[in-house]
């Protein structure tokens, strides 16, 4: 069976990530711009179709065929090469950052929220790091927002007030809590600063909708 397509993107982009970051030592003070802009500087989607089609790292931009395709197995084996790294180097963030978006791509999301939870030891004030962390805690507790990921939403708005996945699920959590007018500000804040064309723009009118409907009398 042919692997899916966004498994095959994701487990490009992280796998070259991971490697990376196996093979070298994390820079001296990269600092939190390093999260938010990977994708962008260290995995253009060039390297990402290619690293995806060729599963290999040293195969990019070579015109031969591919040796293997890499395989859900062989990015666990990145995976567990950069957790035992960061034993022994637990203060870099972008290996942590990493480690955590690798283990959500093989949905292994217990120990996902233990690497972001090590990201937040070093970025305790990230916003989106703290909105990323209570995600995935929140995924490990079968959805539930309660607890822990209210708790890290909390934070991410009190450092960042219009971070949009905070706002989403602060408004989420919200809304099942039965907390209706909080839940229509929430997705009111979320929606105002959205464009009106895009996808999720429609997704968030479509959830307003539903609490607005839920506090009508």
């Amino acid at each position: 069976m042919q692997p899916l397509l966004g498994f095959w993107l994701a487990a490009g982009v992280l796998g070259v990530g991971v490697t990376l970051l196996v093979l070298k030592p994390a820079v001296g003070g990269a600092g939190l711009w390093w999260p938010r802009a990977v994708a962008a500087l260290l995995l253009p989607l060039a390297a990402v179709l290619s690293y995806a089609r060729l599963g290999a790292p040293g195969a990019i931009g070579r015109d031969q065929p591919p040796p293997h395709r890499q395989t859900e197995a062989d990015m666990a084996t990145m995976v567990q090469r950069l957790s035992a790294r960061l034993q022994a180097q637990p203060e870099d963030l972008p290996g942590w950052f990493t480690l955590a978006r690798s283990l959500e791509v093989l949905e292994r999301w217990d120990d996902a929220a233990t690497a972001w939870r090590e990201a937040l030891r070093l970025a305790p004030e990230d916003a989106d790091l703290l909105a990323d962390a209570a995600d995935a805690v929140a995924t490990a507790q079968g959805g539930q927002l309660d607890g822990e990921p209210a708790a890290l939403v909390a934070r991410a708005l009190k450092a960042e007030p219009k971070h949009p996945k905070a706002l989403a699920l602060a408004a989420t959590a919200a809304q099942r809590a039965g907390r209706r007018e909080e839940a229509i500000a929430l997705w009111e804040r979320l929606l105002a600063q959205m464009p009106p064309e895009a996808e999720a723009a429609q997704r968030v009118r479509e959830s307003l909708a539903k609490a607005r409907g839920a506090a009508a009398p």
